[in-house]
């Protein structure tokens, strides 16, 4: 009863915005028609004649905190998941952002998990609008990177929001047009920002082509990198942290050599940077010459914009 009051007081309201609005675009009409003003309308409805934003966000709040401690009690989790949404929305919707993305970030692991994709691009969206006013730059990049996803953007939404992390992550080269501006100065320091298999990004999977080697003799690892994204990316470099010092490092030899590779059918120059497809996958072979008797094993793959 308290969520559907709360769902009421919402529409309630924005029925009295439209109203609103169309009265103040008919007083504004050189040859308006006679007809019942927005306060007579607004009578008949039962409803406010003046819109009253924090009033409202306050009644909205109540009705929705209470709904949220009766499910909380119950122990209706996607219940209280849709709750603490809805009242992420109002704090939203009131500019009070500090507010909004504490109860956005209590919902977003959860739906991750779910795969609610079309709820959950609307809460990247909002975390993004909610860093951005508040100036946090590390929430800003983790909600741009979270919308490269092809399960939450579109392939125009995600080459806007990728054209605005490279301004911030990298520096325009001469030859390539100027990114669009950034609301944040370029960072002066790496960012690193871990990427969760619930969020459809990327994901790396390794294999030797011998699963033992004697010493001296060189050992082939292949580096399969499947992306969900909705835009191709393009990394300027690769680096592999392993269980042994001799196989982490830089690849930009493996790199190369991929380069050198897809240009030989066709008779050209190598690529000059590394391209990982729109929904596609990228491999990789990595060479390595055991020094040392033991066991070497990749762990993470980093890609640094």
């Amino acid at each position: 009863y308290y969520q559907a009051a709360a769902s009421c007081a919402l529409q309630r309201r924005r029925f009295a915005e439209v109203l609103s609005g169309l009265d103040a675009a008919a007083a504004g009409a050189a040859a308006a028609e006679a007809a019942p003003s927005y306060g007579a309308v607004a009578a008949v409805l039962g409803v406010p004649a003046e819109v009253n934003a924090e009033l409202d966000t306050r009644a909205v709040i109540e009705l929705l905190t209470r709904a949220y401690e009766r499910f909380k009690r119950a122990r209706a989790p996607r219940m209280i998941y849709f709750l603490a949404a809805q009242m992420a929305d109002e704090y939203l919707h009131s500019r009070r952002f500090d507010m909004a993305r504490r109860f956005y970030g209590k919902i977003c692991r959860a739906y991750q998990r779910e795969r609610w994709w079309r709820a959950l691009a609307h809460i990247q969206r909002s975390l993004r609008r909610c860093a951005l006013e508040l100036r946090d730059v590390s929430e800003y990049l983790q909600a741009c990177v979270a919308l490269l996803s092809r399960e939450v953007s579109s392939a125009p939404e995600a080459e806007a929001v990728l054209g605005e992390l490279l301004a911030l992550v990298r520096v325009s080269e001469p030859a390539l047009p100027p990114p669009p501006p950034s609301p944040f100065l370029p960072l002066s320091s790496p960012a690193l920002l871990e990427l969760l298999p619930g969020q459809a990004l990327l994901s790396c999977t390794a294999e030797w082509a011998l699963p033992r080697v004697s010493l001296g003799e060189e050992a082939s690892l292949t580096l399969r990198l499947a992306s969900s994204l909705a835009v191709p990316l393009s990394p300027s470099s690769l680096r592999l942290a392993a269980s042994g010092a001799d196989l982490s490092g830089d690849l930009s030899a493996a790199v190369a050599k991929l380069a050198a590779q897809s240009a030989a059918p066709h008779g050209g120059e190598a690529a000059p940077r590394l391209c990982i497809p729109a929904g596609g996958e990228l491999l990789l072979e990595v060479s390595h010459s055991a020094g040392a008797v033991g066991t070497v094993a990749p762990k993470q793959l980093e890609l640094v914009l």
